[in-house]
Protein backbone atom coordinates (compact mmCIF):
# COMPACT_ATOMS: atom_id res chain seq x y z
CA UNK A 1 0.00 0.00 0.00
CA UNK A 2 1.35 3.33 -0.73
CA UNK A 3 1.93 5.74 2.11
CA UNK A 4 1.73 8.49 0.61
CA UNK A 5 -1.73 9.90 -1.85
CA UNK A 6 -1.27 12.43 -4.19
CA UNK A 7 -3.85 14.74 -4.79
CA UNK A 8 -3.84 16.90 -7.75
CA UNK A 9 -6.64 18.83 -9.69
CA UNK A 10 -5.98 20.17 -12.98
CA UNK A 11 -7.57 22.76 -15.34
CA UNK A 12 -5.45 21.76 -18.60
CA UNK A 13 -4.02 18.69 -19.31
CA UNK A 14 -0.99 19.30 -21.05
CA UNK A 15 0.17 21.75 -18.36
CA UNK A 16 -0.11 18.42 -16.19
CA UNK A 17 1.40 16.42 -18.10
CA UNK A 18 4.61 17.35 -19.12
CA UNK A 19 6.62 17.99 -16.15
CA UNK A 20 4.48 17.18 -13.53
CA UNK A 21 3.75 13.93 -14.61
CA UNK A 22 7.45 12.97 -15.34
CA UNK A 23 8.80 13.76 -12.10
CA UNK A 24 6.16 12.22 -10.73
CA UNK A 25 6.81 8.36 -12.85
CA UNK A 26 10.55 8.70 -11.61
CA UNK A 27 9.68 8.30 -7.60
CA UNK A 28 11.67 5.56 -6.40
CA UNK A 29 8.39 5.32 -3.80
CA UNK A 30 5.30 3.99 -4.87
CA UNK A 31 2.43 6.53 -4.01
CA UNK A 32 -1.78 6.72 -4.92
CA UNK A 33 -2.41 9.33 -7.74
CA UNK A 34 -5.99 10.73 -7.33
CA UNK A 35 -6.28 13.34 -10.31
CA UNK A 36 -9.23 15.24 -10.91
CA UNK A 37 -9.76 17.09 -14.25
CA UNK A 38 -11.87 20.35 -13.62
CA UNK A 39 -11.81 21.40 -17.58
CA UNK A 40 -15.78 21.22 -17.74
CA UNK A 41 -15.62 23.31 -14.94
CA UNK A 42 -17.84 21.55 -12.72
CA UNK A 43 -15.97 22.41 -9.51
CA UNK A 44 -16.72 25.88 -7.96
CA UNK A 45 -12.85 26.15 -6.56
CA UNK A 46 -9.97 23.98 -6.54
CA UNK A 47 -10.58 24.00 -2.64
CA UNK A 48 -13.77 21.75 -3.17
CA UNK A 49 -12.24 19.45 -5.60
CA UNK A 50 -9.05 18.97 -3.65
CA UNK A 51 -11.90 18.00 -0.88
CA UNK A 52 -13.41 15.56 -2.79
CA UNK A 53 -10.00 13.99 -4.05
CA UNK A 54 -8.47 14.02 0.46
CA UNK A 55 -12.04 12.21 0.96
CA UNK A 56 -10.99 9.12 -1.42
CA UNK A 57 -7.20 8.94 -0.19
CA UNK A 58 -6.25 5.76 1.32
CA UNK A 59 -2.25 6.65 1.96
CA UNK A 60 -0.98 7.24 5.71
CA UNK A 61 -0.31 10.78 4.56
CA UNK A 62 -1.84 12.96 1.73
CA UNK A 63 -0.18 15.50 -0.68
CA UNK A 64 -2.25 18.17 -2.44
CA UNK A 65 -0.67 19.52 -5.45
CA UNK A 66 -1.13 22.11 -7.92
CA UNK A 67 -1.11 20.84 -11.75
CA UNK A 68 1.98 22.52 -12.69
CA UNK A 69 4.57 21.44 -9.62
CA UNK A 70 7.55 19.12 -10.05
CA UNK A 71 9.36 16.88 -7.59
CA UNK A 72 12.75 17.92 -7.42
CA UNK A 73 14.27 14.65 -6.67
CA UNK A 74 13.66 10.91 -7.64
CA UNK A 75 13.34 10.29 -4.12
CA UNK A 76 11.12 13.17 -3.08
CA UNK A 77 8.01 11.31 -1.76
CA UNK A 78 10.54 8.55 -0.20
CA UNK A 79 12.30 11.20 1.68
CA UNK A 80 8.72 12.90 2.54
CA UNK A 81 7.79 9.72 3.66
CA UNK A 82 10.74 9.43 5.91
CA UNK A 83 10.43 12.12 7.59
CA UNK A 84 6.48 12.60 8.18
CA UNK A 85 7.04 8.80 9.51
CA UNK A 86 9.53 10.10 12.00
CA UNK A 87 6.51 12.59 13.34
CA UNK A 88 4.00 9.82 14.28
Amino acid sequence: MARVSMVCVYKNRSTFKVPPLKSMERQSAKFELLLSDNRDGGYKSSAETLDDGGREATGDFIMFAHQDMWLGTNTWLEDAENMLGRLT
